[in-house]
């Protein structure tokens, strides 16, 4: 949301989000894909659009996206988050 990008940036942190994220912050610089720049107030600003490791692909597969990322990337940035409420936590065998 807007709001959490503003409050990460106005705690003085630096923010890598989705681009399509910054279409909702009109203070922001509209920025493409897997880009980045540094804001007025210091901060830097970067953008990523995909998931390298997502629970629904074969471990083979997301080393062979993440291998395939960082072969033609300048920089590559991994951050990591768990949206818990889409995981079924009743299924034991989905841990």
């Amino acid at each position: 949301s807007p709001e959490a990008i503003r409050a990460v940036l106005d705690a003085e942190l630096d923010l890598c989000t989705a681009s399509k994220n910054l279409a909702e912050a009109p203070d922001l610089p509209p920025l493409p894909p897997y880009s980045g720049a540094r804001l007025p107030s210091g901060r830097r600003l970067f953008t990523c659009d995909e998931y390298l490791f997502h629970h629904r692909e074969r471990a083979e597969i997301c080393l062979a996206n993440a291998r395939e990322r960082l072969h033609h990337a300048e920089l590559l940035i991994i951050s990591n988050h768990f949206w818990s409420f889409f995981h079924d936590w009743r299924d034991a065998q989905s841990l």
